[in-house]
């Protein structure tokens, strides 16, 4: 069989180990919204999207000038990310690339766990095929539309607008939304979804939402 170093010009063959390695690096790392990997929850096209869009913007920008401007867009313009126009905006005039643009939604719908995120990410019925905890209305998201565990805060709050975050816990875990279990053991507190046993949550994130959902209140 050939060697494949000798298909190339003298001197490539370092080129391409080089490649590789860095190919190699930018895989293994954790992930941050550039680096590392999307989970497995993520549709396939969206990781392959995702490589695709790293490798070429990290040939223009640093990772650490992405990594500010992924957050700068996260900001800006994250409670919009559910509306189906959120990627026709026009970034450039504010300093942000499309592909950022890009790699700043599948970092929020990381960041949202597999419900809210796949919700983001992908049409209804294709993330309530993925989760199986989860209950859509319309066939198309949404801006607004909230999965079920975020949905049961906001109804906690509007019951009792003073209740305290492990109180929501207790009252959800009493009484969890359809298609999803509480647990509380010595692993700790998370919640997964009741048919496969996936993790949603975990208790800091679910704590996450209940001071966003105050916050609302409060606005």
């Amino acid at each position: 069989m050939m060697d494949d170093k000798k298909t190339f010009a003298p001197g490539a063959g370092e080129d391409y180990e080089a490649i590789l390695r860095e190919k190699q690096r930018r895989v293994s790392m954790l992930y941050d919204g550039v680096m590392g990997q999307l989970p497995e929850w993520m549709p396939r096209r969206v990781r392959l999207e995702f490589t695709a869009t790293r490798t070429r913007i990290l040939k223009t920008h640093t990772h650490a000038d992405l990594l500010e401007a992924i957050s700068n867009v996260i900001d800006a313009h994250g409670e919009r990310f559910g509306d189906e126009d959120y990627l026709k905006f026009e970034f450039n005039s504010k300093g942000f690339s499309f592909d950022i643009a890009v790699l700043a939604r599948m970092k929020k719908a990381v960041e949202l766990g597999p419900v809210d995120g796949l919700g983001l990410m992908t049409d209804q019925e294709h993330a309530k095929r993925a989760t199986e905890g989860e209950k859509f209305l319309n066939n198309h998201r949404k801006l607004g539309t909230v999965g079920p565990i975020r949905k049961a805060i906001t109804g906690a709050f509007k019951k009792n607008p003073t209740i305290k975050n492990p109180d929501i816990w207790k009252l959800l875990a009493a009484n969890s939304p359809r298609g999803f279990t509480f647990h509380d053991n010595p692993q700790g507190k998370y919640i997964e979804i009741y048919k496969t046993g996936r993790l949603v949550m975990k208790i800091g994130r679910f704590y996450n939402l209940c001071g966003e959902e105050r916050k609302k209140l409060e606005e």
